[in-house]
């Protein structure tokens, strides 16, 4: 889940840092980073939904 959020993440301009599995700083600070800019709440937390709304927002570029 935390891979494919920071591959998501790079591929919509956001930096969540290395694509290592880890939920490190730097990867929590790009998820919220993308909910304040979605809409959403901004708690760093990567969920289904959360990994959903990405995907649908990569589809949409």
């Amino acid at each position: 889940m935390v891979v494919e959020a920071q591959r998501l993440l790079t591929a919509l301009g956001y930096a969540p840092g290395p694509i290592d599995g880890i939920a490190g700083r730097r990867t929590r600070a790009a998820v919220r980073a993308f909910q304040a800019a979605n809409g959403l709440p901004a708690d760093g937390r990567i969920t289904d939904p959360l990994l959903q709304r990405m995907r649908q927002r990569l589809v949409l570029r």
